[in-house]
């Protein structure tokens, strides 16, 4: 059993290294795996010298690979279940992490003399799957996306823009006298353009599961002329008035995530 978690684990890390090479060529380094791959090694290595040590490293580690697939698999369920490739790189480490949960389980209770009893791990699977689908109850994130603000001078409605590309954007309403102001203190003004632009805007987002239930905004930063700024009061935007690419508001799971 040894040499199968041995096996097993050098697997799971060799897997979050690729995971990690990916992440870092596309989206750059995320924390989860970084931690989880570096748990993993060294579990691998203390199994080698102190078994007792490694498999209890290697348990805890497991754990952390379980909790955070099983809500990159609950956000494949709610927002992109026909993404065939992204369910295989999803399910490898599940059922790598999965098999080594059960075998270092039952190698921790060995070393220490108590009983094994196979019922735990289904129940702590079931458990784990329903944290990670149970997490969309409320989910919260932040996305920078390219804005535009169009005022009206007879209210302090503001029209929103908001677009990550061309064929990917959506509108919105706010209605806010401080956040206009904001607007035309901070605002960049194109003669070309009628309103407002502020490129990547901080936008956070609360959704649960796939509804969301709030928008605002938080600031903004040009990184053309490095200036940043950061709302003392985030601004509410009417959810009801968000008309377009609703898609861009989800969560997002990266590899390095």
């Amino acid at each position: 059993m040894k040499y199968l978690i041995l096996i097993l684990s050098f697997l799971l890390f060799a897997l979050g290294m690729i995971i990690l090479l990916i992440s870092l060529y596309v989206f750059g380094l995320g924390f989860f795996t970084i931690a989880m791959t570096t748990g993993t090694l060294i579990g691998f290595i203390a199994t080698i010298i102190k078994p007792r040590i490694g498999y209890t490293i290697i348990f805890i580690s497991t754990i952390v690979w379980l909790l955070r697939y099983s809500e990159h698999a609950s956000f494949l369920i709610f927002y992109d279940i026909e993404n065939f490739g992204r369910w295989i790189m999803v399910l490898i480490p599940l059922s790598i992490s999965a098999v080594l949960f059960g075998l270092s389980l039952k190698a921790v209770q060995n070393e220490r003399k108590k009983e094994f009893k196979f019922i735990w791990i289904p129940i702590t699977l079931i458990t784990f799957i329903s944290i990670g689908l149970l997490s969309f109850v409320r989910k919260s994130h932040i996305n920078e996306i390219n804005c535009w603000y169009y005022l009206d001078n007879k209210s302090d409605t503001i029209k929103m823009t908001f677009a990550i590309s061309p064929q990917h954007k959506f509108d919105a309403l706010c209605h806010s006298k401080n956040l206009k102001e904001l607007i035309l203190q901070q605002g960049i003004k194109y003669e070309s353009i009628d309103g407002y632009y502020f490129p990547e805007s901080k936008v956070k987002v609360i959704t649960s599961f796939k509804k969301i239930t709030n928008v605002k905004v938080m600031g903004f930063r040009n990184s053309e002329t490095n200036k940043k700024i950061n709302f003392e009061n985030d601004f509410e935007i009417d959810i009801n008035s968000i008309k377009g690419d609703k898609s861009i508001l989800k969560p997002r799971f990266t590899w390095g995530d």
